[in-house]
């Protein structure tokens, strides 16, 4: 069950979701259609994107900060649209978006109702949004994991050497993810 990440995979991933229609959108703002299934959403939009129009799509699960209100974590969900995996089909892309400040050489651990960690290593860090990213395909016993649990932990190292776990949950991951176009 191991992520492979690929650095330009996750810098073309990085660009917030409404901000991939606006080259050829008007200037006023794309249309965001945002449909909840408990604690995820989905939040779709048309785009025309050199010609090319389709609905993209992005699950997502925001994390905020309890003192602050303010986002602190992301987990999204989507397919990268015009791209197919070697067998011909397309696979979910994974992204993780964390504050800056984190220490990247241990990477994040990602762990699943009582499984064992996943670690996973960072593509990149971002001035504009400011976060670092974790990106990469989601292989098929990774989505079955996640449809079939109940919640899980994201963990990262902070510089002074202190592990910091988020905990999230899976409630209405399935529906949400089986409702995203491919």
């Amino acid at each position: 069950m191991r992520l492979i990440f690929a650095a330009l995979l996750a810098a073309a991933l990085s660009v917030p979701f409404a901000a991939s229609a606006q080259k050829s959108a008007a200037p006023a703002e794309p249309k965001v259609d945002v449909t909840r299934n408990g604690d995820w959403e989905v939040a779709c939009q048309n785009v025309d994107l050199e010609g090319k129009k389709f609905k993209a799509c992005e699950m997502r699960q925001i994390l905020v900060q309890k003192e602050t209100k303010k986002e602190w974590l992301r987990i999204a969900v989507s397919y990268n649209q015009g791209e197919k995996a070697p067998d011909g089909g397309k696979k979910p892309i994974l992204r993780i978006f964390t504050p800056l400040g984190v220490l990247l050489p241990p990477g994040m651990e990602i762990k699943i109702d009582d499984t064992e960690p996943m670690r996973v290593q960072y593509a990149v860090c971002l001035s504009q949004p400011p976060r670092c990213l974790v990106a990469g395909p989601m292989d098929d016993k990774l989505v079955a994991l996640l449809k079939r649990g109940a919640g899980g932990t994201i963990a990262f190292v902070l510089p002074n050497n202190k592990k910091v776990a988020a905990p999230f949950s899976l409630s209405g991951f399935t529906k949400s993810f089986d409702s995203l176009p491919k």
